[in-house]
């Protein structure tokens, strides 16, 4: 006779150790795409932030030439710590046709400790108006 409905003993005894397995497995794998796709995310998040600050200091650098009593062209490098970051500020200041416009291009690199070379993140190139001499 055959009973409808009715389960053996040994139907709940629940998963087994290869189900168990399996599934961590697969959790396994699951978490660490997670986990590398976050991290890539936050080193990209942090080189947005690095590539702002870094177009800040060049802006912040051009209002100074633009302030600056005596406009000279040629070549100039000089070391600034914004947002407690080093910064290295390497400018261009090039005549142009017309007598009076200065052309100023900035690059800005960030200076860091552990590394030898430093790495540009910035590029600003702008126009000023030269010494009324």
């Amino acid at each position: 006779m055959v009973r409808l409905g009715l389960k053996s003993k040994h139907a709940n005894q629940g998963f087994t150790l290869l189900e168990v397995m399996l599934a961590v497995a697969v959790f396994a794998a699951a978490a660490s795409i997670l986990l590398m796709a976050g991290s890539g995310t936050l080193q990209k998040v942090q080189l947005l932030e690095e590539k702002t600050l870094a177009v800040q200091v060049a802006e912040n650098y051009l209002s100074e030439l633009r302030w600056t009593k005596k406009k000279q062209s040629g070549n100039t490098e000089k070391e600034i710590k914004f947002a407690d970051r080093e910064w290295l500020v390497k400018s261009v200041i090039k005549t142009t046709e017309n007598k009076g416009i200065l052309r100023v291009e900035i690059a800005v690199e960030r200076k860091l400790s552990w590394r030898e070379d430093e790495y540009q993140l910035a590029t600003l190139v702008a126009f000023m108006e030269a010494d009324a001499t």
